[in-house]
């Protein structure tokens, strides 16, 4: 066991909303287990959201060992809501700590993560939303992990601005009266996205938001495995209240727009001007990434330098998947 800290501390609660996770849910809780902070002061609630694995049975044989485990069984008839808003508004209900932290079954923590999350709840901050990495070492992998750290180093430096973008739902935390005060998942609207929904209701209720680049709050989680994979949960991430967010939208299309825009110019100008445009995005881009690398101490190989040339390709594929009419497919559930 780490060594304890906050004796005097705000209690925390960590809530985890897992379905058919027996692979993971061994190490998730493991690693909440581990933490530099007094035993005493947090509590972890898991909801099992109809696992048809052995979910519930692993978390059950770990409670039996520390009482800081509870295991709640999920039902979508106490709040008519569906999926991990309705896994999370459930287990808010008994959470017992003056912050509220949240974290997915297919994630793990350092050991500082959460000391480090409390700390980042200053006077003024209500809400935090942390940063996370992908394991792998394949191509396709790295290339993910880059995207990700890229997209929090940016939604980091938004913030740091005064214009928060959104908080990532397996890596942030809540003060449990502000939670309660914009009315909890139950009572704000339905979103498969529903990190973003709970972080709009809290920013628009006027409640301080940040969000943290910082190794200590680094979770750690999973590559998705294919390409068409990739495309659903980008599909998902952008359905329903995520496009409420104009200046993320304007963002989105303008980086779908880039390619064929370098192409244009390339046929109308020149193709020595479209492909100095190109390589100065791509110098851009890895200075950027290599100084949040370098930030969060995480290896990087001579791969990463293929990212520009990812993200460029991938941008312009998922202009185009915001149109697409098909429901969303999530830890096997079907979402209007």
């Amino acid at each position: 066991m780490a060594t304890m800290l906050y004796h005097n501390g705000p209690a925390v609660s960590v809530l985890v909303a897992a379905r058919n996770e027996e692979t993971n849910i061994g190490a998730c809780l493991a690693a909440l287990l581990d933490q530099e902070f007094l035993p005493e002061r947090f509590e972890i609630w898991v909801g099992d959201d109809d696992s048809q694995d052995h979910t519930a049975f692993i978390v059950n044989e770990m409670r039996k060992s520390d009482p800081r485990i509870h295991l709640l069984p999920i039902s979508e008839k106490r709040t008519g809501m569906p999926g991990k808003a309705n896994v999370l508004a459930q287990l808010a209900h008994y959470a017992k700590g003056d912050l509220i932290l949240i974290t997915d079954a297919d994630v793990r923590v350092g050991t500082g993560w959460i000391r480090t999350m409390v700390e980042c709840f200053t006077p003024d901050i209500d809400m935090i939303s942390g940063v996370v990495t992908l394991y792998g070492r394949s191509l396709f992998a790295q290339l993910q992990n880059a995207d990700w750290l890229f997209f929090a180093a940016e939604c980091t430096k938004k913030s740091d601005a005064g214009q928060p973008v959104t908080a990532l739902g397996c890596n942030m935390g809540i003060r449990a009266e502000v939670y309660r005060s914009v009315g909890g998942y139950e009572n704000i609207p339905f979103s498969v996205t529903e990190d973003y929904e709970l972080f709009r209701v809290v920013t628009e209720a006027g409640y301080g938001f940040r969000s943290v680049l910082q190794k200590e709050i680094l979770a750690t989680s999973y590559p998705v495995r294919s390409f068409a994979d990739l495309l659903r949960q980008r599909r998902r991430w952008l359905t329903g209240s995520f496009r409420k967010n104009w200046r993320f939208i304007l963002s989105f299309n303008l980086n779908g727009l880039y390619f064929p825009a370098l192409i244009l110019l390339g046929i109308v100008v020149s193709w020595p001007a479209a492909g100095i445009l190109f390589l100065f995005k791509w110098l851009k881009d890895l200075f950027f990434l290599r100084k949040v690398y370098d930030k969060l101490e995480l290896p990087y190989t001579i791969l990463i330098a293929l990212y520009p040339l990812y993200t460029v390709v991938c941008h312009f594929i998922f202009l185009f998947i915001q149109f697409d009419p098909i429901p969303v497919r999530w830890k096997g559930r079907t979402y209007q």
